[in-house]
């Protein structure tokens, strides 16, 4: 049979559409993950202190203490190719927010270093499950302001633009929310209260696709805000959440003051926090590293992606690919 280019490309957009259509509704069916009931609301109350956050909490580290810490798997898919391999204690984390309900604490000195990072993203960028001094936020270069966690983009628009103005940064670094917006919790229940229709599969194709086209359209709208700032920019993301999607990981049009980084798991994710959900000690200084990289020589990775997969981590990863990454990164 003589190849034929139109049939190809028709072929590979038709596969590209059912791969994100079973990572959306695969995700549908990870309630637990997706739709935490026990994320709080943001931002966090000014000097709110605790030994535990969200799903860092006393029950779950009471069953992983009773299971023997080592050798428990990673329970959320970024981290499902990585074992435990150290026992944590309840003291060894500690969550103190500052007068803003920020878990970084800046000062006057900070805003004259001639470094200044304004970090913002989810719970890995927060440090959910490990202590602040270990986060990859406070080893990045001079110093920073974290706004985290928060769980849209949509919820983050406003904070970005207040800490700019206030904090004036030298340099951005965003990694992905949960969500484009706080309406994206509906699709749950949508899934739910529709299950028992005749046309469900057809019904479910139309969801997704809005979806994927809604948040094509918010997602854009963010970095054309982000890229306005005229401050270099890098915008990372995991296999996660909203992100997941391969129009979100590859052939974004290129912003002149944005580096793409697409964040693979397995390349810099070696071991995991206290909750076992996110990444470790190891796996925050390997983010890091790489960032710091970028800061130092950021302009050659402005207006483009910034794949990173030969980068040399300082610590390597273990573990096949996960099943996200497969449909992740498939052409």
């Amino acid at each position: 049979m003589k190849y034929d280019p139109k049939l190809d490309k028709k072929k590979k957009k038709y596969q590209r559409y059912f791969q994100e259509k079973e990572i959306f509704e695969v995700s549908t069916r990870l309630q637990e993950y997706d739709f935490e009931p026990y994320f709080p609301e943001q931002p966090l109350a000014p000097y709110w202190e605790d030994n535990w956050y969200g799903g860092d909490n006393e029950y779950y580290f009471d069953l992983h203490e009773k299971a023997g810490w080592i050798g428990l798997e990673g329970y959320d898919y970024k981290v499902e190719h990585v074992k435990q391999d150290r026992v944590w204690t309840k003291e060894e984390v500690y969550y103190n927010m500052d007068k803003h309900g920020f878990r970084s604490h800046h000062s006057a000195r900070d805003l004259r270093n001639t470094t200044r990072i304004l970090h913002a993203g989810q719970c890995h960028t927060f440090g959910m499950g490990i202590p602040y001094e270990g986060c990859y936020t406070s080893l990045t270069h001079g110093s920073h302001i974290n706004l985290s966690p928060y769980k849209t983009v949509m919820d983050l628009w406003e904070p970005l633009g207040y800490w700019i103005e206030e904090f004036k940064p030298t340099h951005l670094i965003i990694t992905n929310p949960r969500f484009f917006l706080e309406s994206d919790y509906m699709y749950e229940h949508l899934y739910q209260q529709n299950a028992h229709r005749n046309d469900i599969e057809e019904w479910k194709s139309a969801v997704t696709q809005m979806y994927l086209e809604q948040g094509k359209m918010y997602f854009n709208q963010f970095l054309d805000y982000v890229n306005s700032f005229k401050i270099p920019a890098f915008v990372g993301w995991e296999v996660s959440r909203m992100w997941r999607h391969l129009w979100i990981r590859k052939n974004l049009k290129p912003r002149k003051y944005i580096t793409y980084v697409p964040h693979t798991p397995t390349y810099w994710v070696v071991d995991l926090a206290r909750d076992n959900r996110r990444p470790g000690f190891r796996s925050h200084i390997n983010v890091a590293a790489r960032m710091n990289e970028w800061i130092e020589n950021y302009p050659q990775y402005l207006g483009q992606y910034w794949t990173g997969e030969d980068f040399d981590y300082p610590h390597k990863a273990l573990g096949p690919v996960t099943h996200y990454e497969r449909l992740g990164t498939s052409n």
